[in-house]
């Protein structure tokens, strides 16, 4: 098992308190929130989370966000699918 500093645990207690992330890998310039993603964050209360080119282990990434994706649509059903950045991490 890999040393995550966040797993689904970690997102089940940031959704629960509210201080959820969606994790995101960019690069060297990533991309800014758009004002479609600024209305999902604030929609859905969550924020999107650029690690940048350093981002943290892929597995620990995987497994929060799936967990995130997870309480989603327990919550909203399907309804964020069609709204949620296309370079979430997930696998």
């Amino acid at each position: 098992m890999t040393n995550c500093d966040f797993d689904s645990e970690t997102a089940k207690s940031d959704w629960k308190n509210k201080s959820a992330k969606l994790y995101l890998i960019g690069s060297i310039a990533p991309i800014a929130n758009s004002k479609n993603d600024k209305k999902f964050e604030k929609k859905y209360n969550l924020k999107y989370f650029d690690f940048g080119c350093t981002p943290d282990l892929l597995e620990c990434i995987i497994e929060y966000n799936k967990e995130i994706l997870k309480l989603l649509e327990l919550e909203y059903d399907e309804e964020w699918k069609t709204e949620i950045r296309k370079d979430v991490i997930i696998n």
